[in-house]
């Protein structure tokens, strides 16, 4: 007996950024309504052996508001390109995020990564400035194993908010310091 499968195969391993909104036309009313309208429905995104992958989310300033309001879960695993997961902006976008699990990205440094340079250079002046603090009130399970070379969860100009927290994994994870100050 043979089955046929609807499933199909795409090799992605050359793929290196995931959402690219950076050259996005706001101005293009039927493409931006088209867009924020998939993104919306979006509910789980697992980012599994993409080894050129350095961007999950690339925004220009004109982040789609809502846009990630459905999204729930966020698994990533083998992303070995991967610096960070979230930018600051991008990770106050996830407010629905309950799971984020990430695992062996071998030169993953923060999952939550400083913001574009001219938001820096803002904050460097003085302008803009402060700790940014960022709540994602649904996250209930954050894991993180055999993340060699993580070094922090946020930025120091940033706070994530953990106090939801129901489940904190950190395995292998030998270069990121003081853990207890997220707990």
């Amino acid at each position: 007996m043979t089955t046929e499968s609807s499933d199909t195969t795409i090799n992605l391993s050359s793929l290196e950024v995931v959402f690219d909104l950076q050259g996005l036309n706001v101005n293009d009313e039927g493409h931006y309504e088209l867009l924020a309208s998939l993104l919306t429905q979006l509910t789980c995104i697992h980012l599994y052996s993409l080894p050129r992958l350095r961007h999950a989310w690339k925004t220009g300033a004109h982040v789609i508001q809502g846009s990630f309001q459905n999204l729930s879960s966020s698994y990533v695993k083998g992303c070995d390109s991967l610096k960070h997961v979230f930018t600051p902006s991008m990770a106050k976008l996830h407010l629905g995020l309950e799971i984020v699990e990430i695992v062996e990205c071998v030169n993953l440094e923060a999952i939550v990564a400083k913001d574009d340079e001219e938001a820096e250079r803002r904050l460097e002046l003085g302008g803009g400035g402060g700790i940014n603090i960022i709540l994602v009130p649904q996250l209930t399970t954050l894991s993180l194993n055999n993340l060699p070379n993580l070094l922090t969860i946020t930025p120091k100009a940033c706070t994530l908010s953990l106090s939801f927290l129901e489940d904190f994994t950190v395995t292998d994870c030998d270069k990121l310091p003081d853990i207890q100050r997220y707990a």
